[in-house]
């Protein structure tokens, strides 16, 4: 029984006429044809080649300056806490305990809600970028590692590398 006996004759695959994205299991330096991330986003000349690999540099050098935000956000959060902690243990305070108690706990609630935001957004962003490093194609491969570098060197002057993780997520 041939494939053209289910009423797919006629056509070849999902985008009749026009061009189809390749996909490569090994490393290529390939400039015509890949989709980046969504069928719309296609390399199919030199130029869009170039636009390509600047854009994804700029992912690279944004998800950077993203961990450093999200990172500063949580320190002000952190000592946000500390002070919280410190006002209930000084009993001189003039704030009563409850208020204390209540602040704490809408700071923690507000923090803990915007801070699962920030990791699934951050989560979101690493895949895609996988994604893009899984097209196995070489320059876009070069030009996210670039921007990751770029980033790193100028977004992390006083984070310890050891505080990073090199994972997806």
């Amino acid at each position: 029984m041939g494939f053209n006996s289910f009423g797919h004759e006629g056509h070849d695959g999902h985008n009749p006429g026009g061009a189809v994205c390749s996909m490569n299991m090994a490393l290529n330096w390939q400039t015509k044809n890949v989709c980046i991330l969504v069928e719309s986003w296609r390399i199919d000349s030199f130029y869009s080649l170039i636009i390509s690999c600047i854009l994804v540099f700029s992912l690279g050098l944004f998800f950077e300056k993203l961990r450093l935000l999200i990172s500063n956000y949580e320190d002000s959060i952190s000592k946000q806490n500390l002070y919280i902690e410190e006002l209930e243990s000084n009993e001189s305070s003039i704030t009563p305990l409850s208020n204390l108690h209540n602040l704490q706990h809408n700071v923690s609630k507000s923090s803990r809600m915007i801070r699962a935001s920030l990791y699934g957004f951050m989560i979101f962003y690493s895949y895609c970028m996988m994604l893009i490093a899984m097209t196995y194609n070489g320059f876009l491969i070069v030009s996210l590692i670039s921007g990751t570098i770029a980033g790193f060197y100028y977004y992390t002057s006083s984070t310890s590398v050891s505080n990073r993780t090199l994972s997806c997520h």
